[in-house]
């Protein structure tokens, strides 16, 4: 049996649809475990209004998402544990999938690519081949919505209830070099970024940037890629609350890694260093 662990805050609009999308898996043997993270709307009442008996409703106080799925993995009775989101939606077959590529590849862990909805906008993300994942700059931009795992691994290494983002990275961080880890090409689930996700908020990407790098230090000299990734993500965010301190951080990711791909990938950034550049050129103009 698969344990589908669904946190959820406040989603009312969207949990039905979220937890119809596993119901439907053509893998049936499972289990629904939707954690409630003290919602104040509807959300607990819309779920026990579901008629299927493989859903579980468990309750706690708003403690966040991560501490959420930790309960959901502590009360799941499957061999396998999955993860799903109340605002995004499953394929049909993600499960099948999933359970398949486990067993052909003797895996522990397999995740995968998602569909990712934003701003009418719609793209494959992170658009990686199938590959097992053995280094830590192939950690980058994988969603939790398509992690499917062994349940014992899950249970020995939770996730940090203190991460406020990035919440997936760290648990890939955490495994990749501990068990057999595979990444499927195949898409998995619908990613919706909506205005009140997580993803979405530019303080918490900072502050999850901080916690990474005190956790794992030598991100930033031994996987220059993903420091790299992650600081821009990080200065990109400081740019959204008014902080000036991202050209610091600009400046660093090109002497860290002073290639043209690096250069124009930096130039090239919406709300980055092209920023900057519009500003200083728009005052000359004024002189």
């Amino acid at each position: 049996m698969i344990s589908v662990v669904i946190p959820s805050y406040n989603r009312e609009n969207s949990i039905v649809e979220a937890v119809e999308s596993v119901l439907n898996q053509t893998f049936k043997d499972i289990e629904v475990i939707i954690v409630d993270d003290g919602s104040t709307d509807k959300t607990c009442e819309l779920i026990e209004q579901i008629d299927d008996e493989r859903v579980r409703l468990l309750h706690q106080s708003h403690l966040g998402a991560c501490a959420a799925r930790n309960n959901g993995i502590q009360n799941a009775k499957g061999e396998y544990i999955a993860f799903h989101d109340s605002d995004d939606i499953c394929r049909p077959d993600r499960l099948k999938i999933q359970l398949e590529i486990l067993n052909a590849k003797d895996a522990d862990f397999v995740c995968g690519n998602v569909i990712a909805h934003e701003r009418n906008k719609e793209y494959v993300s992170p658009d990686y081949k199938s590959s097992w994942l053995r280094t830590a700059d192939s950690l980058f931009n994988i969603s939790t919505i398509t992690f499917l795992s062994k349940a014992n691994i899950l249970k020995e290494y939770p996730f940090d209830p203190n991460m406020p983002r990035w919440q997936d990275l760290d648990m890939l961080l955490n495994l990749y070099d501990k068990v057999n880890v595979y990444f499927t090409e195949e898409i998995l689930c619908d990613y919706y970024r909506i205005n009140d996700s997580i993803s979405m908020n530019p303080q918490k990407c900072i502050d999850a940037y901080e916690l990474i790098l005190s956790k794992y230090p030598e991100i930033w000299s031994d996987n220059k890629l993903l420091f790299s990734r992650l600081l821009k993500m990080c200065a990109d965010s400081k740019i959204q609350i008014g902080r000036n301190d991202y050209k610091n951080d600009y400046k660093f990711i090109y002497k860290n890694n002073k290639t043209f791909t690096n250069l124009v990938w930096l130039l090239s950034s919406k709300i980055g260093l092209s920023k900057t550049l519009y500003k200083y050129l728009h005052k000359a103009s004024k002189k």
